[in-house]
């Protein structure tokens, strides 16, 4: 997976991407992984965000959300997703279940 390629393609649509990686949470056994998308075309209040264990798994929560208002990501059908006792899946042009990830949050106000 590409996650630059995403990134990027997302940047193209209006979109600013961060991703992060917290050291602290890294420490205490958490997910450290955030990944947070705003801007056009989400409102200006809103924006899509997790927190996982792993990169693939925030795309794998987010992804599909930011397809559902409309954003596309070439050569990203799907991604891989590890599920929380760590086995791999192709989770297609769909969310993911709740048994699998936790859902990107859709937040509204400053975050």
């Amino acid at each position: 997976m590409d996650v630059v390629a995403i990134m990027e393609a997302l940047a193209e649509q209006g979109v600013t991407v961060l991703f992060k990686a917290d050291a602290e949470r890294m420490a205490e056994g958490r997910g450290p992984w955030t990944f947070v998308a705003s801007g056009a075309p989400l409102r200006e209040d809103v924006f899509v965000r997790t927190d996982a264990a792993s990169v693939e798994q925030c795309l794998a929560a987010c992804l599909p959300r930011l397809r559902e208002v409309g954003l596309s990501f070439p050569g990203c059908e799907s991604v891989v997703a590890v599920d929380h006792v760590g086995r791999q899946a192709r989770v297609p042009n769909a969310t993911p279940s709740s048994a699998e990830l936790e859902k990107p949050r859709i937040t509204e106000g400053d975050g």
